[in-house]
């Protein structure tokens, strides 16, 4: 059968779904399935390999469904839709929200976080994993937004995190942020803080749902486990946070973040004990969503008051004293 051409959104959203399934079904992959997860990881660009042609050969359901999803979506000329790496799209991986009028663009790293709850309610901007594909995604993408004259009022980031202290898949509003990968304290600057700029080491973040737990995050291009606690001056790590905060800075666009923990209790051993609480931290971070913007569409952006600077301090204690 002859399908009609995909947009680049449609193939990605695909390449999106496919990964997910790979991920979710680890313990059950045929070997065949193996060596195509495996191929994807050394490939480094799925492109390469997942072509229209190769979909419809393989997976001629998934393009059954996303030319389906075209009559369901169809955000022909709608400036609001754009791809991290293209031209807007007529059916893109991602969708702006609109709460009460305020357009909210959501942001993930990767689809392997975005299950069944979140999928119900929002369609993220995926960034890929880690500060230098988060930086350079978000960048891209709020520079095609401000270039249409259509940036997103607001931000919200969503995603999972380590944490060695936290309840296991609950879900924190982050309170701040530090990058512990920049360290130049060999040259007499304090550890965090990014020489020649005006940038503390720990930057606040707005916190606007009531009654709702707060933790302080670490960013870093490496996964912390077991031992590696102990060095971290923050209740929680992920891999992307200070970097879309910059970017969002940049472009002064408020940004709020939510992170469900997956992991840290144990010593991490294998990408499962990372993937296994992600449903129940899909959960979480849905509620914490609905949550976040029933505010919104109450108080509007006046309930996102930034902490005063004091909490900056790196020396600050944290709410929870991670395991020495």
């Amino acid at each position: 059968m002859k399908y009609p051409p995909l947009t680049p959104g449609e193939l990605i959203q695909i390449r999106g779904e496919l990964y997910k399934s790979f991920v979710s079904r680890m313990h059950e992959l045929t070997p065949e399935e193996w060596n195509e997860f495996g191929e994807w990881w050394e490939d480094g660009d799925p492109e390469l390999r997942f072509t229209q042609s190769y979909l419809e050969a393989h997976y001629p359901g998934l393009v059954v469904d996303a030319l389906a999803r075209r009559t369901v979506h169809p955000h022909a000329g709608d400036s609001d839709v754009w791809d991290a790496r293209g031209d807007s799209l007529k059916n893109p991986p991602f969708r702006v929200e609109r709460w009460s009028g305020l357009p909210v663009l959501t942001v993930m790293a990767a689809p392997a976080e975005f299950g069944a709850e979140l999928q119900s309610r929002i369609e993220p901007l995926f960034t890929g994993i880690g500060p230098v594909e988060g930086a350079v995604a978000m960048t891209a993408t709020l520079a095609r937004m401000e270039a249409a004259d259509c940036l997103p009022g607001l931000i919200v980031s969503l995603g999972s995190c380590g944490s060695a202290t936290l309840e296991n898949a609950a879900t924190y509003q982050v309170a701040s942020v530090s990058y512990r990968d920049m360290d130049c304290s060999p040259l007499g600057f304090e550890k965090g803080v990014t020489p020649l700029s005006d940038l503390p080491a720990v930057l606040p973040l707005p916190c606007p749902i009531p009654d709702w737990p707060t933790a302080r995050l670490s960013t870093g291009g490496n996964v912390i486990s077991g031992a590696a606690y102990g060095s971290i001056d923050a209740d929680m790590v992920d891999m992307e946070t200070w970097a879309l905060v910059r970017a969002a800075q940049t472009f002064g666009v408020p940004l709020v973040a939510l992170r469900g923990v997956s992991d840290g209790r144990a010593e991490l051993k294998a990408l499962e004990d990372w993937t296994s609480t992600l449903a129940h931290v899909d959960q979480t971070l849905a509620a914490a969503l609905d949550q976040l913007s029933a505010v919104i569409i109450s108080r509007g952006l006046s309930a996102l008051e930034v902490p005063p600077a004091p909490v900056q301090d790196p020396r600050h204690p944290p709410a929870v004293k991670a395991l020495p």
